[in-house]
């Protein structure tokens, strides 16, 4: 349910940046795997994954993940909750299903793996501010 309202766009990825996503509880676990399931097979175009469908999944996958650019923590929460969990999930019961799933981790772990870097980046530069 709330995965489809991410991605119908009525709700941001944004909406679990209070979750402290390395150490939730058993039950909100498995619901924010679940959520994250969803939206994955939601921005699924075609149980194929031929050429023109691996686009319009990615580009779906981008406008959904990059709004947690703007909050580094929950790009890396996210980035370290989908590797571990998501992708090892055993929800998805078909083997298409889960290599689908599989192919959509890996581009959402690159997606939050370039804002984590780029935040790191400005860390290591600096913030701006002088004395």
């Amino acid at each position: 349910m709330v995965g489809t309202l991410v991605v119908d766009g009525v709700l941001d990825i944004t909406v679990i940046k209070t979750l402290n996503l390395p150490y939730l509880r058993p039950n909100t676990r498995t619901f924010i795997e679940v959520m994250l399931i969803a939206i994955i097979q939601q921005t699924q175009s075609s149980t194929d994954f031929k050429e023109t469908s691996k686009s319009k999944n990615k580009a779906a996958l981008i406008s959904i993940f990059s709004k947690a650019k703007e909050n580094p923590d929950l790009a890396a929460g996210l980035q370290y909750f989908i590797k571990t969990y998501v992708a090892r999930s055993d929800i998805v019961a078909s083997v298409k299903e889960k290599k689908a799933l599989k192919r959509s981790c890996e581009i959402i772990g690159e997606i939050l793996s370039v804002f984590v870097v780029e935040t790191n980046s400005v860390i290591a530069d600096g913030d701006g501010f002088s004395d």
